[in-house]
């Protein structure tokens, strides 16, 4: 009896330890994909300062802000990618405008 008791005890034991491992692997996946998105929103922001001309890094900007949930600010980063290069088939594939080509 006493022995069935450590087996129910330590099987009990390693259930709540999978467990614990699974929610906080979870949250530190979370974490990391967050701070990921950091990391590339501050990469690409410095290199459209640098060169305000680049089309792709605001495709990218326009990519990460929505990710992030801040969908103004994705808004506003494709329509500077559009003006960027206004009619473009890249622009209208990529950035989701549907205007019919000429």
């Amino acid at each position: 009896m006493e022995q069935m008791r450590k087996v129910v005890f330590l099987g009990t034991l390693l259930l709540f330890i999978s467990f614990a491992n699974v929610f906080v692997s979870n949250r530190e996946s979370v974490t990391i994909y967050k701070s990921s998105l950091e990391q590339d929103y501050k990469y690409w922001s410095r290199l459209v300062n640098i060169e305000p001309t680049y089309r792709d890094g605001y495709v990218i900007l326009a990519q990460i802000e929505r990710q992030r949930g801040n969908t103004a600010s994705a808004d506003r980063y494709a329509a500077i990618a559009r003006a960027i290069e206004d009619g473009s088939v890249y622009g209208k594939n990529v950035l989701g405008t549907k205007t019919e080509e000429k």
